[in-house]
């Protein structure tokens, strides 16, 4: 196998050494612990030290700063501490690191996400209703079932349809959707985000382990089936290659006339890429902060004591008092805002008359990285009463 010199001449090893000897037990024990290693290193010990020495953050409550204008997309950032790269909560030692941000005794917090907004919005850029037909479908199979939560079948079929990447495979390959395999699946979620990202059919073929001609293939079939998505994607290029910018439909622009300009494939490829993914990310961004701002414009008019304490990638962070009637009240008032108040501003304000619904799903809990699903099989009277227990 073979290894990487570093500078000073100490060998070291790559995840691929470590994927090459996965049955070797001390392999893997030294990855878990480099791993555990770099976990405490970038979040226990910056997180433990803002709340040990920071002067606003003598009570231990994690006060991070908000950047409007460092990401070149709109999207918001966080520093000191970071709080918009809180670990992944997909094994325990994440799990329990984000766990660290919790609520005070008697309250809790709610996440409310956007499900799949970037891929919403490539639909209603491109304007590809045939897409947008997808999300509508699953919106209203979504809208039954919550009028219907013991109906087992309905169960099932929202299980088997609402899922995008199924549907998107289902078509590709003109298959009943309960038909479609796991790796058909993985293959559309590959493709659309790949889309989006302007990935080559190579990587494709690489992260499906396939060949390019079949990836090539697999993509063709897709950008065939999508053919206003697809178009898009070229128009979007070619025009930030002649105008040297690109915007989101709400006016943000991200200029590339240098990169294009500067001759060098390399950077020229990036900037085709970065033409298509700004004006989908910029697009979220932008909703992404209107909604904010509409939920703490609410919470001041209305004298609430609901407290707006985050924003991050495509989802708010709220907290309140751990009490059903606040929480169904806030969850009204806050999925309101991010799907049917935001879509009027944007038309109001901006013009944009949205063809995609965006949809959002909820979680709450007392900490970060326990919380839980609010959905027909679960609903919010069950969590709160558990919560309360817990507590």
């Amino acid at each position: 196998m073979k290894t990487v010199e570093w500078p000073e001449g100490i060998p070291s090893v790559d995840k691929n050494f470590y994927d090459a000897y996965d049955d070797v037990e001390i392999a893997q024990t030294v990855k878990e612990y480099v791993g555990l290693k770099k976990l405490k290193s970038s979040y226990i010990n910056s997180i433990i030290g803002f709340v040990t020495n920071h002067p606003d953050m003598q009570d231990g409550r994690i006060r991070s700063s908000q950047v409007e204008t460092r990401a070149v997309t709109g999207r918001l950032a966080t520093k000191d501490p970071n709080t918009s790269q809180i670990p992944r909560a997909d094994n325990p030692a994440k799990q329990e690191i984000k766990s660290m941000f919790a609520s005070p005794p008697g309250w809790c917090m709610m996440e409310t996400d956007y499900r799949q907004a970037e891929v919403r919005w490539w639909c209603q850029i491109a304007g590809d209703e045939e897409f947008a037909k997808l999300f509508w479908n699953m919106l209203e199979l979504r809208d039954r079932h919550l009028r219907n939560p013991g109906d087992k079948e309905l169960a099932k079929r929202v299980v088997a349809e609402c899922d995008i990447h199924r549907q998107v495979a289902a078509l590709m390959h003109g298959v009943p959707i309960q038909d479609v395999t796991k790796a058909m699946r993985q293959a559309a979620k590959n493709i659309t985000f790949g889309s989006i990202f302007g990935q080559h059919s190579s990587t494709l073929a690489r992260k499906l382990g396939i060949s390019e001609p079949e990836a090539k293939a697999l993509q063709d079939k897709f950008l065939l089936r999508f053919r206003k998505a697809a178009e898009w994607l070229h128009e979007i290029e070619v025009f930030a290659e002649a105008h040297g910018f690109v915007e989101t439909p709400m006016g943000r622009r991200r200029h590339l006339a240098a990169e294009f300009q500067s001759g060098i494939p390399g950077v020229i490829n990036r900037a085709k890429r970065q033409a298509r993914n700004s004006p989908i990310q910029g697009s979220s961004s932008d909703m992404m902060l209107l909604a904010g701002c509409l939920i703490q414009d609410y919470i001041w008019a209305n004298n609430k004591d609901w407290k707006l304490i985050n924003l991050v990638h495509d989802a708010t962070y709220t907290e309140y008092k751990l009490d059903l009637e606040v929480a169904n009240d806030i969850t009204n008032v806050v999925g309101n805002i991010m799907t049917q108040d935001v879509g009027r501003v944007l038309e109001a304000d901006f013009g944009v008359k949205l063809i995609v619904p965006f949809e959002i799903e909820f979680k709450i809990g007392t900490r970060m990285g326990h919380m839980h699903a609010v959905d027909a099989n679960k609903p919010l009277e069950t969590l709160i009463e558990e919560l309360k227990l817990a507590a």
